[in-house]
């Protein structure tokens, strides 16, 4: 059983799919709700023109070859963010190198596989791996606490946008609104 919005007026469309993560199944599921929807005549499934972008971890599994071979993309994520003066800027150069590389992964992939869809998990990995790192962050920065959830990282999204969405002539973003991706 699913509910939720019916997807099939924008299974044509470009899409980045949040999703929050809470178990192992999650992948299985969202594929299995996804199956059947964009199947109206000569159009693909949502599910063949998808990229995921998932933790280097599965690429180690019974479903890794398959990803590979899909075109998907694994990200690795440092065992720790902090550099061992504690000042973080090992961890940032680290996720800073992982984020080119999905940029590059993007230009290389995305288009030239017919993907239409992303599938991003923007809160990074499992909630037990990244409570106390969210938490400390939140704490940081004047944010809500939160126990069973963590904030969202935004560092994929950004490129996933400014490397997808359609540039304006003076290089802006087009559509909406047109503030730089990056200011955020």
């Amino acid at each position: 059983m699913e509910w939720g919005e019916d997807i099939k007026a924008v299974s044509k469309d470009e899409a980045v799919m949040l999703v929050n993560h809470q178990a192992t199944g999650d992948v299985c599921t969202l594929m299995m709700c996804l199956q059947d929807k964009g199947l109206s005549r000569g159009q693909k499934k949502v599910v063949a023109q998808m990229m995921w972008l998932m933790d280097h971890i599965f690429k180690y599994t019974n479903f890794g070859i398959v990803s590979l071979v899909h075109g998907d993309f694994f990200i690795r994520q440092p065992e720790t963010t902090r550099s061992g003066n504690g000042d973080g800027t090992e961890g940032r150069s680290y996720r800073d190198q992982q984020l080119l590389l999905l940029k590059k992964h993007l230009e290389n992939n995305y288009r030239s596989r017919d993907r239409k869809w992303i599938v991003l998990f923007p809160e990074g990995g499992f909630l037990r791996k990244r409570r106390e790192t969210s938490q400390a962050f939140a704490k940081k920065n004047n944010l809500p606490f939160l126990t069973h959830v963590t904030l969202p990282r935004s560092g994929a999204t950004k490129i996933i946008l400014n490397a997808l969405v359609a540039q304006q002539e003076n290089g802006s973003p087009a559509g909406g609104d047109s503030k730089d991706l990056d200011e955020n």
